[in-house]
């Protein structure tokens, strides 16, 4: 059973995912590499 409050749950983690990757790429382009940490 998927609820709205799950399909919000699910919204927020995407977006939290999408916040992490330009992270992630903006620490590649000061840094020169990938930071796994």
């Amino acid at each position: 059973m998927t609820s709205s409050n799950d399909r919000k749950k699910n919204g927020l983690k995407i977006s939290d995912q999408k916040k992490l990757k330009f992270k992630e790429l903006h620490l590649i382009s000061e840094t020169g590499h990938f930071g796994s940490e």
